[in-house]
């Protein structure tokens, strides 16, 4: 019995072996393809964490590129503006008193400085963005190209020309850059931004496109709760013709003065002859007091810009999008004045386990900073002089020129929507307008506005009790901005 048992004993234990090689390998192929899913999940995520790190450079790279040239540009003026208090000097001394053509040849490039220096700094900031990976983007690359065509036929009516073909040199070195292709959208500051009028302020739009509830409740709460409709606005304020002293992109925001002496008449700034003296410093030479009183033009900064960080968060009626201060400036660096802020989007493609694209978006803002002797900031004095010496990022809630990050997608360009569109708006409403909304963001958050039931949604948002989370943002650091707190949208 043993002997006739022993085949059938070994073949069932043959039998077991193969279902234990069987179910081995099925463990196996599982094993394999919760490793190739592991595998697969990782690479998507490092790629799309590739591409945010690559944004993030990319926008540091390029706001600190802006800001260099406009540290370089401001120098440069700054020299130039000692160089014509030297000419005039020496003029007065060698008994000229009626023409000065050195200070004429001198304003001529310092005019062509202002728009030259932010274009070099908008196109090293886009070389700045490639050189980390971001590719062109097209819509940006459109916008630009479209801007250059409104500056060609638009702002010969609209804006003084600092010198003869102003308008299109400007033009052209914007094509110049976009024909380069745009990857990092700069900030940019329309002059036709002051007006009371709701429909000329971008944060207006802003709100509607975010369904920003707390910009409402600080700006516009009656006018949320009341809107009878766009027949209810008043008119539109008439477009006078302005100046324009230089580029809109990475602005450097100068003025002109005709004497020194007009410089004391500032609030708070210093006599004719501290600036005279100031001038002797930094030129190395004793300036005759009549230097002040000669008819010339002096480029200087524009008190409304170059004021102290406090005093531009206080004028600023939206106080949430801007940078709370949590310890003291060094009062040689505490002004705003001028920066560059620019904007990266970066698509990133489909991953195996999400059918949707994705848009990696990085804001990053830098300034450049410097003082004169003292240490003083560089507009103690009101005259732009050489006293720049160093970049650095700064949170961009905190930049004077930002890049609206809820509307630097909205094709039209803001002076190419209030020069052009508003008006049709203004005689027809919403239904003038809407063959215009494929390609003008402005024009679609009007038509937005006008739906009752869009301001229903705030109006009953705000009833309930939203707005006890209307409360400033926190700052941050870096380029990517700050922290937050509390909700400012409906959810």
């Amino acid at each position: 019995m043993n002997q006739s048992s022993q085949p059938c004993g070994a073949a069932s234990r043959a039998l077991f072996l193969r279902r234990r090689e069987g179910q081995t390998i099925i463990f196996m192929v599982m094993v394999l393809v919760i490793m190739a899913v592991i595998v697969l999940f990782n690479f998507d995520v490092h790629k799309i964490l590739y591409i945010k790190s690559n944004s993030r450079n990319a926008g540091d790279a390029a706001a600190l590129a802006g800001a260099r040239w406009q540290a370089v540009t401001f120098n440069l003026i700054g020299e130039l503006n000692v160089a014509q208090a030297v000419a005039i000097n020496d003029a007065l001394l060698r008994g000229e008193t009626n023409d000065f053509p050195e200070a004429r040849t001198i304003a001529d490039l310092q005019a062509r400085l202002c728009f030259v220096g932010p274009m070099i700094g908008l196109t090293a900031a886009q070389q700045a963005a490639k050189n980390n990976g971001i590719y062109v983007n097209k819509r940006y690359t459109s916008e630009m190209q479209q801007h250059a065509n409104v500056v060609l036929a638009s702002y010969p009516h609209l804006f003084i020309p600092p010198y003869a073909n102003a308008w299109e040199e400007y033009a052209e070195m914007i094509r110049t850059v976009a024909g380069q292709g745009v990857a990092a959208l700069p900030g940019a500051q329309s002059p036709y931004v002051s007006y009371d009028h709701m429909v000329l302020q971008r944060g207006f739009y802003s709100a509607i496109a975010n369904r920003d509830w707390c910009w409402f409740y600080h700006n516009a709460r009656k006018l949320l709760e009341t809107y009878g409709g766009w027949q209810s606005w008043p008119p539109l304020p008439p477009l006078a013709q302005r100046n324009l002293m230089g580029s809109e992109y990475f602005a450097l925001n100068l003025t002109t003065f005709a004497t020194l002496d007009a410089l004391e008449d500032l609030p708070g700034n210093q006599s004719a002859a501290a600036v005279r003296q100031q001038l002797s410093r930094v030129a190395g030479k004793a300036l005759v007091p009549l230097v002040a009183s000669v008819p010339a033009k002096w480029y200087c900064y524009e008190p409304s810009a170059w004021r102290t960080w406090q005093d531009l968060i206080a004028s600023n009626s939206d106080v949430n999008t801007r940078f709370p201060f949590t310890s003291d400036i060094k009062k040689e660096f505490n002004y705003a004045g001028a920066d560059a802020s620019v904007a990266i989007k970066a698509d990133a493609p489909r991953t195996m386990f999400n059918s949707k694209n994705y848009a990696v978006t990085w804001s990053a803002a830098a300034k450049p900073l410097g003082y004169l002797e003292g240490p003083v900031t560089p507009n103690t004095y009101g005259l732009v002089l050489p006293a720049f010496h160093d970049v650095r990022l700064i949170p961009v809630d905190a930049a004077v020129s930002q890049v609206e990050e809820d509307l630097f997608d909205f094709g039209a360009s803001w002076l190419e929507h209030i020069v052009g569109h508003l008006p049709i708006y203004m005689q027809a409403g919403p239904a003038g307008i809407s063959n215009l909304a494929g390609g003008c963001g402005y024009c679609q958050q009007l038509i937005i506005w006008e739906q009752s039931s869009f301001r229903l949604i705030g109006i009953t948002w705000l009833q309930n009790g939203g707005f006890t989370n209307c409360f400033t943002r926190g700052g941050g650091g870096g380029g990517g901005g700050g922290g937050g707190g509390g909700s400012r949208h409906e959810h």
